[in-house]
């Protein structure tokens, strides 16, 4: 597992909200007790008024449920598990201009339980009202004995902010809704849908939609995008190093196979391998992307990122595909806009050394025309 950036914009503000207060006590008296939450009458006045959803936990400890501003704070419980074949939940909230600490407009966390033998494919999905002039942003914690990890963080567009495509192990999490400056006019509602993702697609066969071609003699003719970590990418400085052109246009349930090698040459001077870059186009009803990628166990670390055409600090996939390891496939789900181009990045993690030999992968992409959940009222 490499380590992680996060979205500047989002988690920069949040480190500042963060510095000093993260020891998360889950266990002080201002959370709501387990099991205590799920009615629809729980919820303060104040609450009640915004939030038009009912669901499995209406927010109730609003003016504590920020873990990581005050020494005071804590997450909210909820007592709600979610296991593999479970139908998920709901959690209700609103951002409070109210609850303004440093540069967070307002920032709310939820305590949840992965339960079960074995890891769950999550997938957690943030709807909002009028949130057009709002920041918003949707993170996934594990809170283990330290201090709380973050898992995901991603940024709400298109009307909803998601997470999907990542295997998490049995255990405690956050799941929490950020909103920063400019501040709402008003308290804005939204809500939380935490399931298991069922809408995975398999790894693609044949035939091959593209196969790369354009990384030159000396592999580094499609790197394009250098990563430093924990630096955010930027664009290399060789101006001929360009992404391949794919000619890919995704539309919506067209499963296609991308095939590319990541080839054994040494770092550029980052913290990667072999970089390839491939431009691709979303079609106009195109609003999320599930990403897959697959190569031979155990012999390199894979990580993959998903960039605006480019613009490489503007990422759609923060840093969901640096969560995999040498054993195991990257798959990540993202929500992205129609009618535009992306770069798809696939790097090999420096590890130390380069590899013996190339490594063949094969990147499956899925599109598909988002449609949100209803949240119950």
């Amino acid at each position: 597992m490499t380590k992680q950036w996060t979205p500047a914009h989002l988690a920069a503000a949040l480190a500042l909200a963060c510095a000093g207060a993260c020891g998360g006590d889950d266990g002080g008296e201002a959370d709501a007790g387990p099991g205590q939450d799920a009615t629809l009458f729980d919820a303060s006045s104040r609450d009640a008024a915004v939030v038009d959803c009912s669901g499995d936990h209406r927010e109730s400890a609003e003016d504590t449920n920020d873990p990581f501003s005050s020494g005071s704070g804590s997450a909210e419980r909820t007592g709600l598990t979610l296991a593999s074949g479970d139908a998920g939940f709901w959690v209700c909230g609103q951002l409070d201009p109210g609850q303004a600490a440093g540069k967070v407009a307002d920032y709310d966390a939820y305590e949840f339980t992965v339960e079960g033998d074995d890891p769950v494919n999550l997938r957690i999905e943030l709807l909002a009202s009028d949130a057009a002039k709002t920041v918003i942003g949707l993170d996934l914690y594990r809170i283990d004995d330290g201090p709380p990890v973050q898992v995901a963080s991603v940024p709400f567009r298109n009307g909803y902010a998601l997470i999907a495509g990542l295997e998490v192990e049995p255990g405690t999490y956050w799941v929490s809704a950020a909103a920063l400056p400019p501040d709402p006019d008003a308290p804005l509602g939204y809500a939380i849908l935490v399931s298991e993702n069922l809408l995975s697609c398999a790894p693609a066969g044949p035939p091959v939609a593209h196969l790369e071609a354009g990384d030159g003699k000396e592999s580094r003719g499609n790197d394009t995008v250098q990563i430093h970590l924990p630096d955010a990418p930027l664009l290399t400085k060789d101006e001929m190093d360009l992404p391949e052109e794919t000619a890919i246009v995704l539309e919506p349930e067209a499963v296609l196979l991308v095939r590319g090698e990541s080839a054994p040459v040494e770092s550029a001077g980052d913290s990667y391998l072999d970089r390839d870059t491939y431009l691709v186009t979303t079609g106009a009803t195109a609003s999320e992307l599930e990403v897959r990628v697959s190569w031979p166990d155990g012999v390199v670390d894979l990580d993959v990122n998903l960039f605006a055409a480019g613009d490489p600090e503007n990422s759609f996939s923060g840093d969901l595909g640096n969560e995999s390891g040498p054993d195991r496939d990257v798959v990540m789900t993202l929500n992205v806009d129609p009618d535009h181009g992306y770069w798809l990045w696939v790097g090999a993690y420096d590890g130390g050394g380069k590899l013996a030999e190339g490594i063949t992968y094969d990147i499956t992409l899925c599109p598909r025309a988002h449609v949100s959940p209803t949240p119950p009222r």
